[in-house]
């Protein structure tokens, strides 16, 4: 079981943590602040607890995550959100992959104002989840966590996602957390078939070369 299911932390470290509460803070952003992944809360918790006492209002929050990362994932959830004297009921939990609860927004899409992608880190997920950016309003906050060279999944397919898009700008890495900013609209599609053609392949080449590593060492012990 995950730490976090006892613990009931945020997996965002300190520094993480405070910076992106310092920047929300700051921009006081009031569209839908949308979470992919939630683990069990504890960054959720934090972030509608410090827009209850910096401005006495908490934006609508979205969840979207299978609840399914530990066992009664989304009791402890509940849990955490109770201990925190807020409400289970004023999140919007979708029980879904990122991939189908995108499909299904689009149909009816809303404006984001924030954006946290913390979800399964394999190139050819973050790269649907990277689609939900689409509907971020200018002047919106973007954040992948664990980016770095340890989830070569989430940097590589962020990297290549600014690269493509110059209307986002790195406003911060803190840690494993990159905070991007978006700064205007486009007409194209932010995310395309060949990027996701290209995280799909890119997934299995990481993993190739993951299991190549595994086989190398286990014969250098042997």
């Amino acid at each position: 079981m995950r730490d976090c299911a006892t613990t009931l932390d945020s997996e965002l470290s300190t520094n993480e943590i405070e910076y992106l509460i310092d920047i929300l803070i700051y921009k006081n952003l009031k569209e839908i602040h949308l979470e992919v992944g939630t683990a069990a809360g504890g960054t959720l918790c934090k972030l509608m607890s410090t827009y209850r006492e910096e401005f006495n209002f908490i934006p609508e929050f979205m969840v979207v995550d299978p609840l399914n990362y530990f066992p009664k994932q989304y009791e402890v959830i509940l849990e955490n959100l109770s201990k925190h004297s807020l409400q289970g009921s004023s999140v919007d939990f979708v029980k879904s992959s990122s991939n189908n609860a995108f499909l299904a927004f689009s149909r009816v899409p809303k404006p984001l104002g924030f954006i946290l992608i913390d979800g399964n880190h394999k190139a050819r997920y973050v790269v649907k989840d990277l689609r939900w950016a689409k509907y971020l309003n200018t002047g919106g906050v973007l954040c992948l966590h664990d980016y770095g060279i340890l989830q070569k999944g989430v940097k590589l397919t962020a990297d290549r996602f600014l690269r493509k898009n110059p209307n986002y700008k790195i406003l911060k890495l803190v840690g494993q957390l990159l905070i991007i900013e978006k700064t205007a609209q486009t007409s194209i599609n932010e995310i395309c078939l060949l990027d996701i053609c290209y995280a799909t392949f890119l997934s299995l080449k990481l993993q190739f070369g993951n299991s190549l590593k595994k086989r190398i060492r286990k014969l250098t012990r042997s």
